[in-house]
């Protein structure tokens, strides 16, 4: 029997020994009784301890919030635990996590007698799972945090409820053009530069992340004027220049700006994306603060996608009609040209001018057949009415612009009007646009040039480089903004940028049309200044393409400046 015990023993002991798990075996004053090879050569241990070596002559020092010896709590426990700790190793000063699982063997009296104890080194266990977590809190692209790590730093901020948390919302505008442009690759250098520009234009300590696509979010501690004073600064970094493909572009971006003091962190990021998305309405480049009532505005916003699909979806002709609107020389009172402008037409028969819906279009990429739908209208009617009409003009978007198949298409267009003359037709491009668009401008227009299409600057005068413009864009109308006209018989210094417009442009070699006319004082103006061509409610609204072919044939006349009344006519006559 004891022969049989010794042999199992012997047996234990070798098993114990051979273990590739560190191992050993404590007396109750922390005395080593016993450790095996592999224990020994994980801590450094000779192969024969020391007399007298214990617990607390191991190289490690527990390191963390509980540094509690772990044999003190072993013994509290009856020698049973399970556990995992911190540790630095004295010998070159690493940090390693140790997973410890003891038993004990108990004298007569219950108490622990010896204890057992497996050492486990779960380091790269630890650093594992520990970038993982990074993984999964931040985004791989820029090093932010993801919108999971984000909403659980928000939800932490808010639950502390001590003070208002400024929760900020950013889109960049128009960011798919980059993609569509330059591609994937140039869209994710932007979206790692714009990471680090944000990270140095918020305050220390605020949290910041990438939500998905091109959208960021902030959180920091403060009142509604240090959300806006931090929006104000994203702003600023967004707008600074950038290189993107060997030439500079310029960004910008709509920032939605919600305050808290406590509740559901979702409750404060959604009332920050409403905001942004009011500031994307609005035109984008700007920050606005959420209200109450804008969730109605964000309603209408869905609503109004929602419609423009199911326009797209339906027979264009009847669910996008094209008005158009007439442009008269100054000269003769004739209509010389019309610009076409997309209207949408409700189930209810409702018109809808675009306004309701081209933004909606343009964030969701549904301006491209919208534009499309347009420029094939325009073309068609422009053969139509070809012995009344010198030219048809189109509004070109920044989406349209920087789309890759956008001159092909107009190509394609052109070449199923062979005999009609390609300068016929106008493409009007505003200065926002070419600023917001992520291709080269000049080379997209000078493609456009080159099959015989002309460029109207639209809105002239509106931007901050009109003039750099004027200079480096091949185009050959410029269209003065309404700006300039209203009340330009009442306003001498309106007149002078006007005569001053009229002799830059005609030095560049090119002609001017003045926009927004709705008075005959202002008629009247324009056309003494030498304007040659002028676009208006005076002469008419945006109309049906019916009565637009009406009018053309003198039913109805154009409004106020019939030739019954032109101004130019009277003025003439009256010279004579």
């Amino acid at each position: 029997m004891d022969a049989s015990a010794d042999n199992s023993r012997e047996q234990l002991g070798a098993i114990f020994d051979a273990s590739p798990v560190p191992m050993a075996i404590f007396a109750p004053d922390g005395l080593i009784l016993r450790t095996n090879a592999t224990y020994r050569e994980w801590l450094g241990l000779p192969a024969e301890l020391p007399a007298g070596f214990g617990v607390r002559d191991l190289p490690l020092i527990a390191v963390g919030d509980n540094t509690e010896p772990l044999f003190d709590i072993m013994l509290r426990a009856g020698g049973y635990l399970n556990v995992t700790r911190q540790y630095r190793r004295i010998d070159d000063g690493s940090l390693i996590w140790v997973e410890v699982h003891s038993t004990a063997l108990l004298d007569s009296e219950g108490r622990p007698g010896t204890i057992f104890a497996q050492c486990l080194d779960v380091t790269a266990n630890y650093h594992h799972q520990r970038q993982l977590r990074h993984q999964v809190r931040h985004d791989a692209l820029t090093g932010l945090l993801s919108r999971s790590g984000f909403e659980q730093d928000l939800r932490e901020l808010l639950a502390e409820g001590t003070e208002s948390v400024a929760v900020l919302w950013l889109d960049v505008d128009r960011f798919k053009s980059i993609n569509d442009g330059s591609g994937h690759g140039a869209g994710n250098d932007v979206l790692r530069e714009l990471a680090a520009r944000l990270r140095g234009a918020v305050p220390p300590g605020a949290i910041v992340a990438r939500i998905g696509g091109d959208e960021f979010a902030v959180a920091l501690p403060g009142t509604l004027r240090t959300g806006q004073r931090t929006g104000g600064a994203m702003l600023a970094a967004v707008r600074e220049p950038l290189t993107l493909c060997g030439r500079r572009i310029q960004l910008a971006a709509s920032i939605g700006l919600a305050t808290a003091v406590a509740g559901p962190g979702e409750d404060a990021l959604r009332a920050a994306d409403t905001a942004m998305y009011v500031a994307k309405q609005a035109g984008g480049n700007r920050l606005e603060v959420f209200t109450d009532h804008m969730h109605r505005r964000v309603q209408e916003r869905v609503l109004a996608e929602q419609q423009l699909r199911d326009a797209l979806g339906g027979d264009l002709d009847r669910t996008l009609p094209v008005w158009f609107q007439p442009v008269m020389s100054t000269t003769d009172c004739r209509v010389v040209g019309a610009e076409a402008l997309i209207r949408l037409c409700t189930p209810d028969g409702t018109i809808l001018a675009p306004g309701w819906f081209i933004a909606a279009a343009e964030e969701t990429g549904l301006v491209i057949a919208l534009g499309e739908h347009v420029l094939r209208q325009a073309v068609q009617r422009l053969w139509q009415w070809r012995d009344g009409l010198d030219y048809m003009s189109v509004n070109v978007s920044p989406r349209q612009l920087a789309e890759p198949g956008f001159v092909p298409m107009l190509a394609r267009l052109l070449a199923e009007y062979p005999q009609l003359g390609p300068g016929r037709l106008v493409l009007e491009i505003t200065e926002t646009a070419m600023l917001a668009s992520t291709v080269d401008v000049r080379d997209r227009l000078s493609a456009i040039k080159a099959l015989g299409v002309r460029i109207a600057l639209d809105d002239f005068g509106t931007g901050y480089s009109s003039l750099t413009w004027l200079q480096s864009v091949p185009a050959d109308i410029v269209k003065l903004d309404r700006s300039f006209v209203t009340g330009a018989d009442r306003d001498e210094r309106k007149s002078s940028i006007i005569s001053a417009v009229l002799w830059l442009a005609r030095s560049l070699g090119m002609s001017v049309t003045a926009e927004g006319v709705e008075e005959t004082g202002e008629w009247t103006t324009l056309s003494a200044a030498g304007v040659p061509t002028i676009q208006g409610y005076y002469i008419s609204p945006p109309v049906p393409s019916d009565m637009f072919e009406a009018a053309m044939s003198g039913i109805g006349g154009w409004g106020p400046a019939g030739a019954d009344r032109c101004p130019a006519v009277e003025v003439s006559a009256t010279g004579r």
